[in-house]
């Protein structure tokens, strides 16, 4: 073969190896860059996988069904040098445990709905909310400690309990 795997398949230009049913054919493009793998559905060839190493790229597609990745053993690790992205209508994901470790963390949602057992948040330096309104509802205990507490009021500031206790 030549400088690379591309080159040494030049001479296969325009050859194909299709499945004895008919189902699955594969053939290098037409141009001779990359390798494409299609599925012949409903009389039609459907791309299941494409190779193009000039242009940097590798499409794996599923015409119909799920798309599994498996290791059985050991960790499946998804690497971009720039970006990994997923698109999908929900993005799902179940584990033990999960760990990101990240410069900056944005989240843009319409919605945002959280539920645990427990919340622990360690901030190093400046935890801020900015909020047209702020609701907080305790079946319990509401505790606020702090070394000092300064709470101020543009308008009124109701304090409405059986008892107020101060000092």
């Amino acid at each position: 073969m030549g400088k690379n795997v591309m080159e040494g398949m030049l001479p296969l230009l325009g050859a194909a190896l299709e499945t004895r049913d008919g189902a699955a054919r594969a053939s290098l493009t037409a141009d001779g860059r990359g390798i494409e793998v299609t599925q012949r559905e409903d009389g039609r060839d459907v791309l299941v996988l494409r190779v193009v190493p000039s242009d940097g790229r590798l499409t794996l597609s599923v015409p119909k069904g799920d798309l599994r990745l498996q290791a059985l053993s050991g960790a499946i690790e998804l690497t971009g040098a720039e970006a990994v992205r997923m698109r999908g209508k929900r993005i799902e994901g179940h584990a033990t445990e999960a760990s990101f470790r990240v410069g900056t963390w944005r989240v843009a949602a319409g919605w945002v709905r959280e539920r645990a057992t427990h919340v622990v948040r360690d901030v190093e330096q400046t935890l801020q909310t900015s909020a047209k309104q702020v609701r907080t509802r305790v079946r319990g205990l509401f505790q606020l400690t702090s070394e000092r507490t300064t709470l101020r009021s543009k308008d009124d500031t109701a304090i409405d309990g059986k008892r107020v206790l101060l000092g």
